[in-house]
């Protein structure tokens, strides 16, 4: 009888400590902090040349039927397939009516593995006459790329536009001020923008910008100008495109 009744009070014990449990776990459950789940940063694909010389002949899906070559700038603004609101913000803004001599595209590359999406942007390009699309998958680890087919086809469609301008679809861009500049700036060799020295690479796969060891692994990168708005001449930018043709690239 006695080891009965010990059997049944560790049974009751047993239970009472479940009960417990489960109602600290309700209690405290709401002040536990959730924190959302890392994701990797994407890196330059593992099938994608980084070879300048494998874009030299790289090919357009859709080119604007503007007139580039008698303007005396030509801004080039980088913008992703999917971010139709921001390109149409600018063009509903200071790109409704720019400054006289200022020629305005925007870049963009193939949203990836969607044909409908695809036939929304060559309606769009059909509609407004400013879309330049290469014929690479749009991504921001590729943007050396995009970069490069900007200087490609400014050089061959705009050869007697003076200067070229690149920036991103979340820019505003007074295009008086800057015709203003480049007029006073006649230089034959001039680059404008915010210069940034001593930056140094993040190796942490987690940051947007994660720079991988094996495509960058000094401490330092050389000052750059940042790629939120640059100003180039017509000269800088031959210059870049006839860098060696073994040059790898990079974001």
């Amino acid at each position: 009888m006695l080891r009965r009744t010990l059997s049944l009070s560790k049974g009751k014990l047993l239970l009472v400590l479940i009960c417990i449990c489960i109602t600290l776990i309700v209690m405290l459950a709401p002040s536990v902090k959730h924190y959302p789940m890392k994701v990797l940063a994407p890196v330059w694909p593992h099938n994608q040349s980084r070879n300048a010389e494998s874009y030299s002949k790289s090919s357009f899906i859709l080119k604007p039927d503007v007139g580039c070559e008698s303007k005396l700038i030509t801004i080039f603004v980088t913008s992703s397939p999917k971010n139709l609101e921001k390109r149409n913000s600018i063009r509903n803004s200071w790109a409704k009516e720019p400054a006289p001599d200022v020629q305005i595209i925007f870049l963009l590359g193939r949203y990836p593995g969607n044909d409908s999406f695809q036939s929304n942007i060559t309606s769009e390009s059909e509609e407004y006459n400013d879309i330049l699309q290469g014929d690479f998958y749009d991504s921001y680890v590729l943007l050396s790329v995009k970069s490069l087919l900007m200087l490609q086809w400014f050089l061959e469609y705009c050869t007697k536009s003076s200067f070229l301008m690149k920036t991103d679809d979340d820019v505003y861009i007074n295009t008086r001020n800057l015709l203003d500049l480049a007029k006073k700036r006649p230089d034959k060799d001039l680059m404008v923008g915010s210069l940034i020295c001593n930056a140094i690479p993040i190796h942490d796969p987690y940051n947007k910008y994660y720079a991988p060891r094996f495509m960058f692994n000094a401490r330092k990168y050389p000052p750059y100008l940042s790629g939120t708005g640059y100003l180039l001449s017509n000269s800088v930018a031959q210059k870049f495109i006839t860098l060696p043709s073994k040059t790898l690239y990079f974001i």
